[in-house]
């Protein structure tokens, strides 16, 4: 299964996303709890691997490609969403890093993954709060 191109999950995905947005004013702190998520299972990941626990880092891995499969749904894109087209490209990239530190077991490659990500949170929180949108 293809989490990019599978029907079913790329339809369950947008029923979440249109759901959500008929409940609660979207807001960038989706997109980082997301991110939140899939750094908590890098750093799993990570640990795992360190411990030659490789069933541990495979679980961990294989939850962190499905969150960020999941969010990939979730981004807009098309028409006026560049932003939305930006973090699908992210996504992409992570997903290419997380095989190759998978096929490597290299923790140090996935401490880096979580550490870009709670880099790029930081920087999308400040400037969502200079904006004055809040939280």
């Amino acid at each position: 299964m293809n989490p990019y191109t599978d029907g079913a999950a790329r339809d369950g995905a947008a029923r979440y996303r249109q759901a959500t947005m008929l409940t609660e004013p979207p807001t960038i702190m989706w997109i980082v709890r997301g991110w939140r998520g899939v750094r908590t299972y890098l750093l799993r990941a990570a640990r795992a691997a360190e411990q030659g626990d490789l069933p541990g880092k495979i679980a961990a891995l294989q939850k962190s490609s499905e969150l960020l499969a999941f969010l990939y749904r979730l981004t807009p894109s098309g028409g006026d969403a560049k932003l939305g087209a930006a973090i699908a490209g992210v996504y992409r990239q992570l997903h290419c890093l997380l095989a190759l530190a998978n096929a490597e077991s290299d923790a140090a490659v996935l401490r880096e993954i979580s550490e870009g990500l709670a880099y790029l949170e930081n920087i999308v929180l400040k400037a969502h709060d200079a904006a004055g949108a809040g939280s």
